[in-house]
This record gives C-alpha cells, structure tokens and sequence, in this order.
C-alpha cells in the first residue's frame, strides 16, 4: 500500500471512529431525552359531593371541590373513574391526608403553610375513613366508581382542612396479577371546613 493510500485509509478510519464515540456519548447522554416526560393517562377522574354542599371559591385557584360538615356527622366522596382505554387499570384508594389545618376559617387561605407534625395528630383525631370499595378494576373503555366515606368526630377540632386523596394505579402483568404503575399515586386536592354541631 502507498503512502498516499494510507494517509487515506487512516483519516477515514479517524472520522469512523470519532463519529461512533459521539454517537455512543449520545445514547448515554440524557439530553437528547425529555426532561420531565408525561406520565400515561390511564384514566380521567369525575370528583364530587354526595351529602355535603360545596362552598363556593372566590379566591385564589380553588381545590377540586370545597365541602362544609359538621361535627359527628358523614362525608361522602364520590370518585367516578373512567377508562382512557391504553390498558386495563386497578385503581385503589391509597390514603387521606391533611395537608394544612387551620382552626380559623378564611377562605382565601388553602394554601400555606405545608404538612406538619401537628396536622398529622389533628387527622387522627378529627375523622376515620373507608371506601367501598377500595378498589376499582377498570376494564379497557369503561367507567366505574367508589364512594369514600369520612367518618367526622363527635369532638373532632372545627376550623378548616386542605386534603388529600391519594389514588394508586396498578397495571396487569402477564401472570394475571397486578402490580404498582411506575408512575406512582395521583393526588385530588379538596378542603372541608368542620363546623360544631
């Protein structure tokens, strides 16, 4: 082989081998991906009162609904779950949570501040929870429901409460069984205000 050829041969040999490390360092680079990519929608949600009335938000962007209870008494949510036929869906009441409490109720405040140790001693003493059922099996394009129940204390404290209900979606596996969406619970934000009886 000449000189020339050569000379060729290993500049052609250079631009084959740069191209594959930039093209290797791509695929292991993150960048070229989303950065925040868009969970599945497995299912849309309908969120509503049955026995309470909702108060009306006149301030600031309003929770998926605002409920007025009294002391001893029941809400009744009604969760109504709706296929958005990619696959078949568990769909399971995970938890209630107090976010925020406020023993003074002012309607412009939903808001702030977060969750602290002593909202956490105020859910247990205010109200219990059931949903019947727990869990939702949602078949490709169609729709069920399930109805949370809170259970308010007789001596539960009155003020204000931002809530909320934690959904977990479980997919089908090949063995039949159901396993936890790496996508994680979807979260319903709603506040209630406890009133003495």
């Amino acid at each position: 082989m000449n000189r020339k050829a050569l000379v060729v041969v290993s500049i052609v040999l250079i631009i084959i081998s740069v191209l594959i490390f930039e093209y290797i360092n791509f695929l292991s680079t993150p960048s070229h991906l989303p950065e925040n990519p868009v969970p599945p929608t497995y299912y849309t949600t309908t969120i509503s009162l049955v026995n309470s009335p909702e108060i009306p938000n006149e301030a600031g962007p309003p929770p998926d609904f605002y409920a007025n209870i009294t002391r001893g008494n029941e809400l009744k949510i009604s969760i109504n779950v709706t296929s958005t036929g990619l696959s078949p869906v568990l769909v399971i009441v995970q938890k209630i949570s107090v976010w925020w409490y406020n023993p003074t109720v002012n309607l412009s405040t939903w808001y702030w501040p977060p969750n602290n140790s002593t909202d956490t001693n105020i859910q247990e003493s205010a109200f219990s929870y059931s949903a019947s059922p727990n869990s939702v099996n949602l078949q490709l394009s169609s729709s069920n429901s399930t109805i949370i129940t809170l259970n308010i204390a007789k001596d539960a404290p009155v003020g204000q409460y931002s809530m909320y209900i934690n959904l977990e979606t479980e997919l089908p596996q090949s063995n039949g069984t159901y396993a936890l969406s790496a996508w994680g619970p979807t979260s319903y934000w709603f506040a209630m205000i406890i009133n003495p009886k």
